[in-house]
């Protein structure tokens, strides 16, 4: 999107528990599993996935959300330039 600074992520989100679409057959699936991921990851990691959040300024700002699990390569504090790989999104480069 542009130069910033990462002030937000999460890469805490098992990707695995998400990859079989017939579990979301079952209604009591998606809340089950929230309940379970909140206390462990987070509101913000369990709901938008694996994430990163950049503060462009002037009130201005990123999410990049649901990233592939293991790929982010940014840390919080980090100082990231547009076009930089920030990590993958189902297989492809974000």
């Amino acid at each position: 999107m542009g130069d910033g600074v990462v002030v937000e992520m999460g890469d805490k989100f098992p990707e695995d528990r998400m990859s079989d679409p017939a579990k979301f057959t079952d209604p009591k699936y998606v809340p089950a599993l929230l309940k379970e991921l909140i206390g462990k990851i987070g509101v913000t990691n369990a709901v938008a996935g694996n994430y990163v959040t950049i503060d462009h300024g002037k009130g201005e700002y990123s999410v990049y959300c649901h990233l592939k699990e293991g790929s982010i390569r940014v840390q919080r504090g980090d100082r990231v330039k547009k076009g930089m790989v920030i990590g993958s999104l189902n297989g492809k480069i974000s």
